[in-house]
């Protein structure tokens, strides 16, 4: 989603920008927003023709086609006619070319005569109210989603990268203090300006080269990659190193003719925290790194593993101190899909979340391993920590918390995320109000996305459905596709049938994009869904989207959203993953098993942090800041919705 000007960022946070004259047709246009995308305003007499165009970009009044009509087209075909008409189009497709520009080559080619029914528009609306503000109310606005920006402290996400380079092109940045390196990183290599350079450190450095350059033993750097180097190793403050990480600066030093004096790694902190180690002393390893910030958090897990009694683990928990409210929350999301068996790491690499499944030679070198009593104790006193740490910081005074918040997973993971219409945090939860759901993906500029869904059972069966699968129908007439779509621009999607499903014995579905003709880097994609009463109707509807998400990244596949049969709940994931799949992964649901587990949230919501930050009032007009989806605020009150992420970042910092 391309960030054009002002009104296109804050179209996703449900504002327009008023005009500079009152138009006599903003009557009509509020009829028709109310019509077509079930936009209500609330001064629909300041709309101007420019905010109508914003809305029908955003709903997108277009999609285009499918491979069948709509996905309930091949419930009236057999799983034999299903395969044959997919085999002759890939047939087709292969003799005039993959990449073809011509539309008609991926369009399906009709093989069997069939009278199909005609589907009409839906009856379902999801009415959104939008707000119209001023020019200075729109930039005070503004001003505050980039603070919001600037305090994250996980990096920002490919699809951030539009609306960041917007405030800066545009003065918005003033100096304000970027929390995470990262994103310092990003904006160095954007603008190559020594204010952003002097707030690395040398270890920084070494992340920065390693992603400009790859991490080869010889370095060859061209002319441009050396000059912003050179203003890197210049400028960065000293810091410890480790061993590897001092070698390869010291590289970057003779590579970039920088005048700086060479670096050893003498007093890395892991040097000498393997040395108390070595010498059995796990105490005396946990009670230094301990003294070195977030270093004691982000090995608690190698330090518990070499305890050797309960007492040891009790003294090593007693140093647990929260400075990073973040970390503690991923080590109990870890914990939450911790098993016995063979461990499965999942950890975050250039916004993609990545896994990998432990090898038993692995664990036994690693020594990873901590107890089901140890990986409670620990869960305990992480929560009362992180607890402890929010109840501590100054008060931002009246709140009043809307329930939904209840629902609404913490944004831990920012660079994993996309942009879209009302995306919620990952994690966060969405009643589903009708029997069924209608999931899409729709692209643009780019070729061949495949719509997919994984089903689980909660325990260790899984079955997938995607264009391998559809004409085999392994669901039934339970959950059904509209086909394999490869052209450079198409759509797909996917019905569910809720109840069906959960007779079936399944209690999941988690629902995933797959580009198989490039990155998501390539074009324009996105996905979402529809709540629906019924499914005999038009397969697209930009009146009734309940989610929609633009998806951008260097990765092939991306997980939307899941679905909690059972709760009836829709659940959002919004992560990309760096697997390079073209194809779906049966075994990509295991990474997610966190975030199916609804308890977590009982831990966890942005309303039990916020409870935490204010005083809490019943009624919204009493109070100074309102988190609520749908309350208009009045002068001088903050209205922060659950989908404002940049907004409620930093609340949770």
């Amino acid at each position: 989603m391309a960030i054009k000007n002002l009104q296109d960022m804050l179209i996703l946070h449900r504002y327009l920008i008023q005009g500079e004259v009152q138009e006599a047709d903003a009557p009509y246009y509020a009829a028709y927003l109310a019509k077509e995308f079930g936009v209500v305003v609330n001064a629909p007499l300041l709309l101007c023709e420019d905010n109508v165009r914003a809305i029908a970009d955003l709903f997108c009044h277009d999609v285009p086609d499918s491979f069948y009509a709509n996905p309930q087209d091949t419930a009236f075909y057999s799983e034999q006619e299903l395969y044959v008409e997919q085999l002759i189009s890939y047939i087709k497709i292969e003799m005039c070319g993959v990449n073809a520009e011509d539309p008609a080559v991926f369009a399906r080619v009709p093989v069997f005569d069939k009278v199909l029914p005609t589907y009409g528009k839906n009856n379902e609306k999801v009415v959104r109210t939008f707000s119209i503000i001023d020019r200075d109310a729109a930039e005070k606005y503004a001003k505050g989603l980039f603070d919001g920006y600037c305090a994250y402290t996980r990096p920002w996400s490919m699809s951030d990268y539009g609306e960041i380079t917007y405030f800066v092109d545009n003065g918005y940045y003033t100096g304000q203090k970027i929390a995470c390196k990262d994103n310092i990183i990003f904006l160095l290599k954007m603008y190559g300006s020594e204010e952003f350079a002097k707030m690395l450190d040398y270890k920084d450095v070494v992340k920065m080269s390693v992603s400009l350059l790859g991490e080869k033993h010889e370095l060859v750097i061209d002319r441009k990659a050396c000059a912003l180097l050179s203003l890197a190793v210049k400028n960065a403050r000293p810091c410890v190193l480790s061993k590897k990480q001092s070698k390869y600066f010291n590289k970057l030093i003779k590579k970039t003719g920088a005048d700086v004096p060479p670096t050893n790694n003498s007093d890395s902190p892991y040097a000498i925290a393997k040395k108390f180690i070595a010498d059995g002393d796990v105490i005396g390893a946990a009670k230094f790194l301990a003294s070195n910030g977030a270093l004691f958090l982000r090995n608690l897990f190698w330090l518990l593993s070499r305890a050797k009694t309960d007492e040891e683990v009790d003294e090593i928990l007693a140093l647990l101190e929260i400075n990073k409210p973040i970390v503690g929350m991923q080590i109990i999301y870890m914990l939450s899909g911790y098993t016995d068996e063979c461990r499965r790491f999942v950890f975050y690499k250039n916004g993609t979340k990545i896994m990998h499944e432990e090898s038993k030679e692995e664990s036994e070198k690693r020594r990873s391993r901590v107890e089901l009593s140890v990986r409670k104790k620990v869960e305990a006193a992480v929560v009362s920590g992180i607890k402890k740490y929010y109840a501590s910081r100054p008060s931002i005074g009246r709140i009043y918390i809307a329930d939904v918040f209840r629902k609404v997973g913490v944004p831990i993971n920012t660079a994993t995320c996309g942009k879209g219409l009302d995306v919620l945090p990952t994690g966060s939860r969405l009643p589903i109000k009708g029997d069924y759901l209608r999931a899409f993906c729709y692209w643009e500029k780019t070729y061949d996305m495949d719509l997919s869904a994984v089903f689980y059972d909660g325990e260790s069966k899984t079955n997938t459905l995607y264009w391998g699968t559809y004409d085999f129908k392994p669901f039934g007439d339970s959950a059904l596709t509209s086909g394999d779509a490869r052209g450079k621009d198409g759509a797909e999607y996917v019905d569910f049938k809720i109840k069906e499903l959960l007779e079936k014995g399944w209690k999941y579905g988690v629902v995933f994009v797959n580009s198989f003709g490039g990155l998501f880097n390539d074009g324009e994609v996105y996905c979402g869904y529809q709540d629906k009463d019924d499914l005999k109707t038009k397969a697209w509807a930009p009146d009734n989207i309940a989610m929609k998400i633009s998806v951008k990244g260097d990765s092939r596949q991306f997980a939307a959203f899941a679905l909690d049969l059972q709760r009836r709940e829709v659940i959002v994931l919004n992560t990309l993953i760096g697997n390079g799949n073209q194809v779906v992964d049966n075994n990509s649901v295991y990474a997610f098993k966190p975030y199916l587990n609804p308890d977590v949230l009982d831990t966890f919501s942005m309303h039990t942090l916020l409870s935490l930050c204010g005083e809490i009032v019943d009624d919204p007009a009493d109070a100074e800041t309102v988190f609520d989806p749908d309350y208009v605020g009045k002068d001088g009150q903050k209205v922060i919705r659950p989908w404002d992420v940049q907004l409620l970042v930093p609340y949770i910092m």
